[in-house]
């Protein structure tokens, strides 16, 4: 059995650890620093936590996703046909995201978590995993100007991130988590979403797994068992079915 991390690190640290990031964040935004002095800020904070987690004696660890604003946008401000938009509540939450705007076709420009994952897996001492969230998660939880469908969109996002996921493949990550909660939510389009999956995954020798939550996957594990990943992540908090 190995153990690893699923969710992402907070963003504030429970007290008395300063929130350092937070407040570097806050700085900038008000123009007392500038963005490099803001990423020196993430590198120190993940290495904290990077440090935590091997401390705690876990066997794959992660860079906590210490710079990612939230799931959607990190990765789809640096695909071309979007725009973020608007502050929108992220599902039954009190949390937040920007929504991506789909105003052209969506494709890849170049590599947006290799030097995160990179810069992870040089300082640390144990195994890292890549992360990137689903194609169809970003597709249910984006305004699409463009496409006219949630299955066309879900499939060009799709492709985009496979190759993404190939650069990361190539860049030496052995593990790669792939984070679709909305699947769970949206079961009577499961051909869509197992369509999705094998695009973004096919080809890549790394480990893959799809990890969902806010529900359980009752009816959608034979599609899931039906792509190359070879781990399943279900939630047995709100998926009290799994």
């Amino acid at each position: 059995m190995r153990t690893t991390v699923v969710g992402s690190y907070p963003k504030i640290p429970n007290r008395p650890r300063p929130a350092r990031l937070r407040l570097a964040i806050n700085r900038r935004d008000r123009g007392e620093i500038t963005d490099e002095e803001v990423a020196a800020v993430q590198d120190e904070v993940t290495l904290e936590v990077m440090e935590e987690q091997a401390e705690a004696g876990l066997d794959i660890i992660t860079d906590g996703q210490v710079r990612w604003d939230d799931d959607q946008t990190y990765v789809m401000r640096a695909l071309t046909g979007v725009e973020i938009g608007s502050l929108e509540r992220y599902m039954d939450t009190n949390t937040y995201y920007r929504q991506p705007e789909i105003v052209g076709p969506v494709s890849w420009r170049e590599p947006i978590l290799v030097r995160d994952f990179q810069f992870a897996k040089e300082k640390s001492r144990k195994p890292v995993k890549a992360i990137i969230t689903g194609a169809y998660t970003l597709a249910a939880l984006s305004l699409d100007r463009h496409y006219g469908s949630r299955e066309n969109l879900a499939l060009a996002i799709a492709e985009a991130l496979r190759d993404e996921i190939q650069a990361l493949d190539a860049a030496g990550a052995e593990h790669i988590q792939v984070n679709d909660p909305m699947i769970v939510r949206s079961k009577d389009d499961v051909r869509t979403i197992r369509r999705t999956l094998n695009s973004m995954l096919d080809g890549v020798s790394a480990e893959t797994g799809v990890y969902s939550w806010f529900g359980d996957a009752k009816g959608l594990l034979p599609a899931l068992l039906d792509t190359p990943a070879s781990v399943i992540g279900l939630d047995f908090v709100q998926g009290l079915d799994n």
